[in-house]
């Protein structure tokens, strides 16, 4: 049996089409959907984009005088938080890059590196939910409802 080549042209159009379609529908759909977390933020996350989220969260819930004065001064220790750890993160990626970038990489140097931003991470996320459990404190009911609702609202898009 002997392909044409006007078959064959077709054969690999129609699979180069295939392929490239995955491709871009693996390239633009990295990380999106309902719980994902850059998906939010069109991108990597910058501090401001976190910050302007959050406003906008905290702007449904038509805070009292007293509630933004402590919704201001956690906004304003998180963005300190949010900064000094995104001028860490550029130091350790380039740490990580120079490890990496040895002939012979130490893996144990680099999952200790690892770890330790994680480590920093971690310390930085369970400070910001303190922070949002002491906000959480002074809503009143219909605010502490609106909350939940949120809450439960993405944990059921998330399947959790």
């Amino acid at each position: 049996m002997r392909i044409h080549s006007r078959q064959w042209f077709i054969g690999v159009a129609v699979a180069v089409a295939i392929a490239g379609t995955a491709a871009i529908f693996a390239a633009c759909h990295r990380g999106v959907g309902p719980c994902s977390f850059h998906s939010r933020f069109h991108g990597h996350p910058t501090p401001e984009k976190v910050l302007e989220a959050m406003d906008r969260k905290v702007e449904d819930l038509r805070l009292t005088v007293s509630q933004q004065a402590v919704y201001d001064r956690m906004r304003e220790e998180l963005k300190a938080d949010l900064d000094r750890f995104a001028e860490g993160r550029a130091e350790f990626r380039e740490e990580i890059r120079r490890e990496m970038a040895e002939r012979n990489p130490d893996p144990k140097a680099v999952a200790t590196r690892m770890k330790a931003g994680m480590d920093r991470l971690h310390a930085l996320m369970a400070d910001h939910l303190d922070r949002m459990v002491g906000l959480y404190e002074v809503l009143d009911d219909a605010q502490k409802q609106q909350v939940l609702d949120h809450m439960r609202g993405r944990m059921d898009r998330c399947g959790s």
